[in-house]
């Protein structure tokens, strides 16, 4: 919703008036008055006095070129270090001393009091120079404001406050209840009869706007209207199928305008993402005193997306909204986050850990040992992602699992696949903020992957042995060596295998059963169209 305000100004008709002050001296700035000559002609004073409330200077033969402004100040060279101004424009003068609580201000011509004010710091926010915001109005206390420039004051230049006869600005750009809400006021002291206004889309979040990125438009506005904008953020995410932090930009247009500088204004809306987009990377749900449950998630995404608006809950009946992930956080593409029940992670895990990718959630976060859902939803319900887990997912050779979590081993899989998800084998139990201890991801090297080394078919009957080939289809053989050289079997044939597979063996060569020992894991990947060939070698231990 647009709303358009308008203003009726008073005339004020003084022809040299105090446009600004600095009261507070210190060893940078002195104390110094500004006056500015409104008229469109010179000015010519022979006796002009500033006074305060309790005494008055004068200087003898003023002149103040048309539209233009003097400084009187105590210390000429300290004024002109700090803010580096035309010294012409600068008379000095042993100015009355202006009282730094209140006091007041008064310029004369001869006996005849041109302009006055009163002031009191505490109307005002910091210790910069006080500005007279609109000239044509007397100096209340309405119309005094501390000055916003960076340097502190504005002498000899146009307030950082300044009002145009025409000016529209843009200004309290929220987002509420999903529908984007605007002001647009007339700043200016006359009315603008119609205006034009463009909404922008981001899409390409390179901070620049096109007429490609245009989401609605309109012109010829009338000023004295209330314009409601109807475009929901909702209704852009089906519009545009986008999610994650994008920027909205509005822009005003009227020919009429005198100051652009506040005709556009901008907003970062965060977009529901896809499902998916978001995953479950890592979680524990069986710790000893001295550890706390987590949950670790993986964006899974090509965007950035600022996570505030995600929740944790393991209710599948979608009434409770969870935890949510309070945190106004900016989840990279491929990047990792964690929310855990408590601080003791950041002791627990201190030499292996980024703190600032770890959310508390304060003992709110409480998984089922004997099995639980998670569940990861968008604030609006929407759910991104969600597993229901046992703890028989856990390897057969973990015989306690307490301070051991569940990792992908590939993080952007789904969830829901319990043939995805293995025992961590870290030796902190747990990679929470890295990558996992086992995972096939793309950017490991080509060759064998053993999760468990040492192993022992004791333990678990079945060794599971993941490859990346560099060709996407190729004939596949493992065989195993003594650490000697000798060969000693065939562990596996492939006619036809893809760039990334599983091997299982069952621990037997030649139908007998390996003994304990060293041995030679030899892989060999054959491209299918040009017999290209990759071989790799890893060691594994046997253990009964």
């Amino acid at each position: 919703m647009i709303f358009i305000l308008l203003y009726i100004i008073s005339s004020f008709s003084s022809a040299q008036i105090i446009t600004e002050f600095q009261a507070i001296q210190n060893d940078y700035e002195p104390e110094w008055i500004e006056i500015y000559n409104k008229q469109d002609e010179d000015i010519f004073i022979d006796t002009f006095r500033i006074a305060d409330s309790k005494s008055s200077v004068e200087y003898y033969n003023l002149e103040i070129k048309r539209n233009s402004f003097v400084v009187f100040t105590s210390n000429k060279s300290l004024l002109e270090n700090k803010y580096i101004i035309n010294s012409e424009n600068i008379i000095e003068i042993k100015l009355a001393t202006l009282n730094n609580t209140t006091d007041e201000i008064k310029i004369y011509d001869n006996n005849t009091l041109i302009d006055s004010l009163y002031y009191d710091y505490k109307w005002f926010k910091n210790s910069n120079s006080v500005e007279r915001v609109d000239f044509l109005k007397s100096a209340s206390k309405e119309n005094l404001k501390s000055s916003l420039n960076s340097f502190g004051g504005t002498p000899l230049e146009f307030n950082s406050y300044k009002v145009f006869d025409f000016d529209l600005s843009l200004t309290n750009i929220v987002e509420l209840d999903g529908e984007i809400k605007v002001e647009i006021i007339n700043d200016g002291r006359d009315t603008i009869t119609s205006f034009d206004y463009e909404v922008y889309l981001d899409l390409d979040r390179n901070n620049k706007y096109d007429s490609k990125e245009v989401v609605t438009s309109q012109i010829d506005n009338k000023i004295d209207s209330v314009i409601t904008l109807d475009f929901m953020k909702y209704d852009l995410k089906q519009d545009f199928d986008i999610f994650g932090v994008f920027s909205i930009l509005i822009r005003i247009n009227s020919d009429k305008d005198e100051y652009i500088e506040n005709d556009t204004i901008t907003l970062s809306v965060n977009f529901a993402p896809k499902k998916e987009s978001i995953l479950i990377n890592e979680f524990m749900f069986d710790v000893y005193e001295d550890n706390c449950e987590f949950i670790e998630i993986y964006n899974n995404s090509e965007f950035d997306i600022n996570i505030n608006n995600l929740y944790l809950t393991d209710d599948i009946s979608g009434k409770k909204n969870g935890i949510k992930f309070d945190v106004d956080y900016v989840l990279k593409s491929k990047d990792l986050f964690v929310i855990a029940a408590d601080s003791l992670i950041l002791d627990f895990y201190k030499s292996s850990l980024l703190p600032e990718k770890v959310f508390i959630a304060n003992k709110n976060l409480s998984l089922n040992n004997g099995g639980d859902n998670i569940i990861l939803k968008w604030e609006d319900g929407f759910v991104i992602d969600e597993l229901e887990y046992y703890p028989a997912w856990h390897s057969s050779s973990v015989f306690d699992t307490k301070n051991i979590s569940l990792e992908k081993k590939e993080s952007n899989l789904i969830s829901s696949d319990k043939e995805n998800w293995i025992s961590s084998t870290d030796q902190n139990g747990a990679t929470p903020t890295f990558a996992n201890s086992f995972t096939y991801g793309e950017k490991r090297d080509f060759g064998l992957l053993i999760p468990k080394n040492p192993f022992s078919f004791l333990d678990e009957n079945l060794l599971k042995i993941a490859y990346i080939s560099p060709f996407e289809n190729s004939n596949i053989n493992l065989t195993v060596f003594s650490k000697d050289g000798v060969k000693l079997g065939m562990v596996s044939e492939l006619s036809l295998g893809g760039a990334k597979g599983e091997i299982i063996w069952d621990g037997t060569l030649n139908n007998k059963k390996v003994k304990t020992g060293s041995y030679i894991l030899y892989f060999e990947s054959i491209k299918s169209d040009t017999q290209e060939i990759y071989t790799s070698k890893e060691l594994l231990v046997i253990v009964n």
